[in-house]
This record gives C-alpha cells, structure tokens and sequence, in this order.
C-alpha cells in the first residue's frame, strides 16, 4: 500500500411546538456565478480496491485498500504523510471509521470480544478514548470534544438508545433513537426518537419478546393492523430536555451553520432542501422561520433533488448537490451555491454522472469535493476555488 500511496501522490500533485413562518422558494433567482471558479483534481486513487472513503474540512483524506487497512493522509500540502491508522484483519463491508461532524476527530469501529466499541481520535492532539456500553454495541458518536460525546448504542433486544457524556461524567440516557449532532456552539444538540413509546408488534418479535406463533396470532386478530413506527425529529439541551421539535416527515440530512442558529435539512420526501432559522432567548430555542428551496422542476420524466446541503463557515452560502436522474441512472450531478437571506443559486461545477459522496468547506472561498466515477468506481478528490 505505500509504494502505491507514494505513486498515487506523485500523480496527485501534478493533477418544535412553536409558530414559524415558511418563507416560499418562488422567492429564489437563478443567476449567472458572479464569480470566477476554478478547480483542480488535487487526489486521485485508481488502484483496484483501493478509495478515497472521507474528506475532512482540512484535507485529511481516509484510504482504504481493500476495506481492510486504512491511511490518513493530508490531501492539501505538497509533502503528504502516510499514516496507517487502523487494520480490521479481515474485510468488511460495514462502515469502520469516519470523520465527525466538526471534522477533528476520527471515529474507529472495531471489535472486543462479541461486542462493537468506539475509539474516538484527536487529530491535532494525537490523544484517544474508547467508548464503550455494557448494554451493547456502540456504533456512532458525535463529538464536541473529548469530555463532551453523543453516542449510539444497539443491542439485539432493544431500540437504539443515545446517551450524553458531559465534561466527563458518567453517561446519560437521553432517548431511543439512530441520529445525533451536536450543534457548534455544544449548547445543544439534534437527535430523532421515537414518538410511540410501545413497541410494536414487529419490534416485539424482533426483539424476542413475543414468538413469531405470538406475533402472527396478534397481527391475525386486526387490532395491529394499522400499527406503525412513529419518528419524531427533536433538538435537546445539554440536561436532556427537548427544546422543540422539527417538524419533517424523514430527516436524511442535517448540518448546522456555525452560529447553531441555522440548520439546512434533506427530507426524504423532499426534491429540494429545507433552512430552519432558530432564535434562542434565555436558553430557550424557537422556530423563527423555514425556508424551502425546491426550485427545479422534473423535465421529460427526470427525476431532479438536491442533497447534502452543507454551510460555509461564514453561514451566508449552502453548498449543494443537484442530481438529475432517470428511471435507470443518474444523467448529471453537479454541485451548486444558494446565497442565504438573498437566495440566489447557480451552478458551480457538473461532475458529469459521478457520484458525489462529499462536499466540505475548507474556507468561505474554497471547497473540497469527493467524487466517485459510476464507470469504474474510483474516487478523486477536488478542490474548488470560488474567486
């Protein structure tokens, strides 16, 4: 692997409860890119089962080769470094390290014994924890620092579950649900739950608390027959308690703005993408408006939606991907640019029918793009210069 890093940088260098209002999206512009854009391929990895797996906001790029050994390695200075950081052994298929939210540290899923747990890696300090749970497996976390963690934890006889560490204490439960951000300012935080408290018929059964004669016998009498799994979308405080909720049908994606007063969200059930604009008083969170930008149109049976609405650090743009696609592939993607407030877009770069798997703000002026080609699947990394 490092003779084919060192070759491949080589390459590389040269190449809620409360009111709000909606503001609508037929108040968005197309307009020409009043700026000029240039990009450049800054990291490609085209060696069979080797690919360029995340970005970080600062260039550090995760390589796997194989899905089995994993390298850090910084994307954007000429002298690179080769670190191997982690080794499953055998290959996986399942997601084993990732960067966090806020892009400083990396989590690292791996075994002891039968059950999962977390290492959580400073990358400017060269520090480290391990998270682990007696009740299961920890398979996600989002970090603030090291003495403040989110994280998830699964078991075979229950919902997932989060749970709170701050400034180093004890872990809290918080609620049973799969997704958890901090906001910047670590005041507080994002996380889905569940809106039924009971469990279904189909958990019980899952779960083991019901045997499937049992299961069948229930759903057979018809009293379970309109029973379904209700998620509520919800932002908590650091004691736990739920501020308000966010009222969407499926929340895919979600990223704060660096002030923690804006939020952009995919819905699932959406083509475009949502802005939630907060106002915070006393330590009271509110829903001041929702802006939906949903402006492109399905033309000759394509289908067109936008993901990954991601915000500069300045909050003033949303980076974001538009895909154009048919019933059997993806035409086009491209990434875009809406100025907030003024809601003006336009395209910055298509990436033909590549896949975009990330976008990350390294400045307000520059971002990096991880692609992914659909013919071969080898990944390159871009950096685009808004000038």
């Amino acid at each position: 692997m490092k003779n084919k890093i060192v070759v491949l940088l080589c390459l590389s260098a040269i190449l809620s409860a409360f009111q709000f209002t909606t503001v609508s999206s037929s108040q968005t512009f197309f307009q020409k890119v009043p700026f000029e854009v240039s990009y450049q391929s800054i990291f490609k990895n085209d060696f069979p089962g080797s690919i360029i797996q995340h970005v970080s906001s600062g260039g550090l790029v995760i390589v796997s080769e194989n899905r089995v050994d994993y390298f850090l390695i910084n994307a954007l200075k000429k002298v690179y470094k080769e670190e191997n950081i982690y080794s499953t052994q055998i290959r996986s298929r399942r997601e084993n390290i990732w960067f966090s939210s806020n892009d400083r540290y990396l989590l690292i899923k791996r075994k002891e014994g039968r059950e999962s747990i977390l290492k959580i890696y400073d990358t400017i300090k060269d520090t480290s924890i391990v998270v682990r749970h007696n009740e299961g497996n920890v398979v996600s976390a989002s970090v603030k620092d090291l003495e403040n963690i989110l994280y998830q934890v699964r078991s075979k006889n229950s919902r997932a579950k989060i749970y709170l560490i701050t400034d180093n204490n004890p872990p809290v439960f918080v609620t049973e649900g799969i997704g958890e951000k901090w906001a910047p300012n670590g005041k507080f935080f994002y996380s889905d739950y569940y809106k039924n408290e009971e469990l279904t018929i189909g958990e019980k059964s899952q779960f083991g608390l019901l045997s499937e004669e049992e299961a069948i016998a229930a759903l057979e009498s018809g009293k379970y027959q309109q029973e379904k799994i209700e998620i509520g979308f919800g932002i908590f405080n650091t004691r736990c308690v739920k501020l308000l909720d966010l009222d969407f049908e499926m929340i895919d994606w979600l990223n704060w703005a660096s002030n923690s007063l804006k939020i952009s969200i995919e819905d699932r059930y959406s083509r475009g993408f949502y802005i939630v604009y907060l106002y915070e008083n006393d330590n009271n969170l509110s829903i001041d408006n929702v802006y939906h930008f949903n402006d492109f149109k399905e033309v000759n049976r394509l289908y067109i939606r936008c993901y990954f609405p991601t915000w500069s650090p300045d909050c003033t743009k949303v980076a974001f991907v538009k895909s154009t696609e048919n019933s059997e592939s993806i035409i086009e993607n491209s990434l875009w640019i809406l100025e907030d407030g003024k809601y003006n877009y336009y395209q910055i770069k298509s990436f033909g029918n590549a896949i975009i798997k990330e976008i990350k703000w390294i400045n307000n002026y520059e971002l990096l793009t991880l692609i992914k080609s659909n013919i071969n699947q080898n990944t390159e990394l871009f950096k685009i210069i808004l000038n």
